[in-house]
């Protein structure tokens, strides 16, 4: 009978080996997934950024080079006013792109500090609520204290007297 309770023992103990191996290789096949698909996306967004990179500059290119060609035969007056209307399109554009910047880095500095009040918030609640356990605790103590500390006054009918317990 004890070795078949043991045998019956080890087989499933075994069971559970073999469930708690198949889990692991479930959670570190889920945990492989999301990293691929990270890895991919991140990759997608890197050759988007460049495709519109390049879409970009091809057509600052093509417009640069009609430009150009547009205004060959003009006086070297024209040449310095497009070139001084370059530099202030360069500038807007640089302008746009840090403003561009800015109201990103402004706007994950807002969600950082909404996520760390939340955080902060969570963290005085659980102290609060640890503290008000303890003293809730404490005063339950010094009530069973006291009650157990307190002398019982009877009356003994035999003497005819008081006495404490």
């Amino acid at each position: 009978r004890t070795s078949f309770i043991l045998v019956t023992r080890k087989a499933l103990r075994l069971k559970y080996e073999e469930a708690a191996v198949q889990l692991q290789c479930i959670i570190r096949a889920r945990q492989a997934a999301i990293t691929v698909y990270r890895k991919t996306a991140s990759y997608k967004r890197a050759r988007e950024d460049q495709a519109a990179t390049s879409i970009q500059r091809a057509e600052r290119a093509r417009r640069a080079y009609r430009e150009l060609t547009f205004r060959q035969v003009a006086a070297q007056e024209m040449n310095q006013r497009l070139s001084q209307a370059s530099i202030t399109l360069q500038r807007k554009i640089r302008g746009d792109q840090g403003r561009d910047i800015a109201l990103k880095t402004r706007a994950q500095r807002q969600d950082f500090e909404k996520r760390y009040e939340g955080i902060r918030i969570w963290a005085a609640t659980s102290i609060a609520a640890g503290f008000r356990g303890f003293m809730g605790r404490h005063a339950a103590s010094l009530k069973l204290e006291a009650k157990r500390g307190k002398w019982k006054e009877m009356f003994d009918e035999d003497a005819h007297r008081t006495f404490f317990l």
